[in-house]
C-alpha cells in the first residue's frame, strides 16, 4: 500500500540572491491508502497503522492503514499484526 508525502519546493539561494540550483524537498502531510478502499487516502496522523510481515508491501515496510478502528481489528487478527505509531515507523 502507498504512503504519499504531499509536498513543497524551497529554492535554496545563495546569500547575494543568486540562485545555487539546488533544491530542498519538503513535505508537509502524508497520506495512506485505506487498506479497505485503497482509492481513498487517509491523513497518516489520523490512520490507524498495523505492521505485520504477513502484510506484504512493494517497499517492504508491511505497513497497512485503516480509516476506521472497526475495520484495523479485523485485519490485526486475521494478520497477527501489531499497531504502530507513523512516529515509531519514520524512525
Amino acid at each position: 500500500h502507498q504512503i504519499l508525502g504531499c509536498c513543497y519546493w524551497q529554492r535554496i539561494a545563495h546569500p547575494y540572491g543568486k540562485v545555487l540550483g539546488v533544491y530542498k524537498y519538503e513535505y508537509d502531510h502524508f497520506y495512506i491508502a485505506d487498506f479497505c478502499s485503497p482509492s481513498d487516502f487517509v491523513d497518516i496522523d489520523h490512520a490507524i497503522l498495523l505492521q505485520s510481515d504477513s502484510l506484504r508491501s512493494p517497499m517492504g515496510g508491511n505497513v497497512a492503514g485503516f480509516a476506521l478502528q472497526d475495520s484495523a481489528m479485523v485485519y490485526k487478527a486475521k494478520y497477527g499484526a501489531t499497531e504502530i505509531k507513523w512516529a515509531e515507523y519514520i524512525r
